[in-house]
């Protein structure tokens, strides 16, 4: 165990134990490097790796023309290719990235190797994941998920002909949603050449698996009975567990950890919503988790994602001119 998870597990033990005196994070806004210094910029994070490297996109005004970024705290660097408009959203933990590069109205799902070189795969769409070997998963824009290893593998569905892969841990196992024969749209693993439905909360009518950690323990949404909007869950074991609220109604998961530390969006009204960590046991505002200098300074949206060291990359704004801001928060020690 390294010595970051190790500090983060403590950490998490004295938030589990003490509620009243929950995790406090530093915040650090990642400064990306802007595509064009004549326009505004639109900034979104994607995902952070197990050594705090976080992953984020760059785009126009226009949203004509897209840089991806790799970033630590204080700097962000575009990733090749720089005169080609593309889009980075997995990131594993042996440097794989997994995107789509742009041509115009099309785009092909591309693989980034460690080294640096990149590959583009044949047909049109996006890949959306990508785990340590190099496996890459994706979508081909017509209701078809893959994933990618040294050939195309087309997912199965769940009897409805549709499917949307979400990510893939560094053991295979994909996760995503997929249409029954009924209609009705459930979340799914695939493990072994097997898909299988994850269900939903009772009497619901919808779920999706957004994330999956290196247990295979999936998070996303579900709808309830007679509720038309969507709650956080954690799929488990067969079971399908809502994760609380914030006090609103609609809420998402969206990733999870190894330590099944899982963070993600929920509203507090019905017009705001707030990044949230949920510890196993209790959902916490990350509002409530930062420094009342940070609260001044930043209200933070939406959790993306979580690594084994407890750094979390967050959408945030900045409250003096609410521009969005991708942050990234690190368990103060």
């Amino acid at each position: 165990m390294s010595k970051s998870l190790m500090g983060f597990l403590a950490l998490l033990a004295v938030a589990v134990g003490a509620h009243a005196a929950p995790l406090v994070y530093e915040v650090h806004a990642l400064p990306a490097v802007p595509v064009s210094d004549d326009e505004p910029n639109h900034v979104t994070g994607h995902a952070i790796d197990d050594a705090g490297r976080a992953l984020i996109s760059v785009t126009t005004d226009d949203y004509q023309f897209w840089n991806g970024e790799l970033c630590r705290k204080d700097k962000c660097s575009r990733i090749p290719p720089k005169q080609q408009s593309a889009r980075w959203f997995g990131l594993s933990s042996s440097g794989f990235m997994a995107g789509q590069i742009l041509h115009g109205q099309r785009s092909q799902p591309a693989l980034r190797n460690p080294d640096g070189s990149i590959r583009t795969l044949a047909w049109e769409g996006s890949a959306s994941a990508v785990n340590k070997t190099g496996v890459v998963i994706g979508d081909e824009g017509n209701g078809r998920a893959y994933y990618f290893d040294t050939r195309l593998h087309r997912l199965p569905d769940l009897g409805g002909g549709s499917t949307a892969a979400t990510d893939i841990n560094d053991n295979g196992v994909i996760v995503g949603q997929s249409t029954l024969t009924n209609g009705k749209t459930h979340a799914f693993n695939f493990r072994d050449g097997t898909i299988t439905d994850l269900g939903a909360l009772e009497g619901g009518s919808w779920s999706s698996a957004l994330a999956v950690n290196a247990h295979g323990v999936a998070v996303g949404y579900s709808n309830e009975a007679g509720k038309s909007h969507s709650v956080a869950v954690k799929f488990e074991g067969g079971a399908v567990v809502r994760l609380g609220s914030l006090g609103g109604g609609t809420s998402y998961a969206n990733g999870i950890n190894t330590l099944a530390v899982i963070v993600g969006s929920a509203a507090v009204s019905k017009s705001s919503s707030h990044a949230f960590l949920h510890d196993g046991t209790t959902m916490i505002d990350l509002n409530d988790a930062i420094s009342p200098q940070d609260q001044a300074e930043w209200y933070l949206y939406s959790a993306e994602d979580v690594n084994d060291a407890g750094q979390i990359l967050v959408s945030a704004q900045r409250r003096s001119d609410w521009k969005s801001v991708p942050v990234l928060l690190t368990p103060k020690p």
